[in-house]
């Protein structure tokens, strides 16, 4: 797989500054074996964008993937997602529109109301600041408690009350190779994940306290990461076994709202390594 990767940054073209994110995104996708053909940087400007997209998109480049780094933000200049949409064919929405999609269909709206735009990870800075109504990808048990302690009511829409299906988020990951290199070793692990995770249900000060032991150069014993550590108590997964189901729903949906392509065979998705 051949890809092209766009770094768009005014300061980066005019030398002024270091093209870490496009440096980044070259060493990501060496690590995934994409062979990066071409990289560019060019400057906030639409037009500019426009051409080094089309350039890269053409036939005889045999480009597979286009990468972009830069200009999604909320100022004037930040002009990428308007240039890629005029120039691609076709929208290919990601997860956080798909739920947004979801939400305001069961709530009696419509997504075509809401403007998507990307804020980063700096989401509570753009929520206090007014730049933006609402954020997607924040987590009920930190950024909210984030906000609260700043002073700030918060309002929360959970996506699972309003048609999104639950599914497991946090999941450990590895390479078949990897399982069946260490099946037992790995075994081992999520049995002892599932006892950590149940001494912390019942000693939640304790595990607390070796939480914070255990990272000494970390500033963790404060209001923030009490509470939130409190937040997310009623999240963790009481079992280490997934369920086929879950993942069935997960996909359908994710399958109805073009996330993926299409329906996938939810067995070869996960394993289950406890009894």
């Amino acid at each position: 797989m051949r890809a092209a990767i766009i770094t768009i940054s005014t300061s980066v073209a005019a030398g002024r500054a270091e093209d870490r994110s496009g440096a980044a995104l070259a060493e990501l996708a060496a690590q995934a074996g994409v062979e990066v053909i071409a990289r560019e940087t060019v400057s906030d400007d639409r037009r500019q964008i426009e051409d080094a997209l089309r350039r890269h998109a053409a036939p005889e480049e045999q480009t597979s993937l286009i990468f972009t780094t830069g200009g999604t933000g909320l100022t004037p200049d930040d002009v990428t997602p308007e240039a890629t949409r005029a120039v691609i064919d076709r929208d290919a929405p990601g997860f956080a529109e798909a739920m947004v999609d979801q939400m305001m269909r069961t709530a009696g709206g419509s997504a075509a109301r809401v403007r998507m735009v990307s804020v980063g990870f700096d989401l509570v800075p753009a929520l206090l600041a007014h730049k933006v109504d609402a954020v997607a990808g924040a987590y009920r048990n930190y950024e909210r408690v984030q906000i609260e302690l700043q002073g700030q009511a918060v309002g929360m829409f959970e996506p699972e009350r309003f048609g999104v299906p639950t599914f497991d988020e946090l999941v450990l990951i590895t390479s078949d190779q990897g399982l069946a290199r260490r099946r037992d070793a790995l075994g081992r692990f999520v049995r002892a994940v599932d006892r950590g995770i149940a001494f912390t249900l019942a000693h939640p000060d304790q595990a607390f306290a070796d939480f914070v032991r255990a990272n000494p150069k970390m500033t963790l014993d404060d209001d923030l990461n009490r509470r939130s550590f409190q937040a997310t108590l009623p999240a963790y997964a009481r079992s280490q076994v997934q369920r086929a189901a879950r993942w069935d729903e997960f996909d359908r949906w994710l399958a109805a709202h073009k996330v993926i392509t299409g329906p996938v065979p939810t067995e070869e998705l996960y394993t289950n390594l406890t009894p």
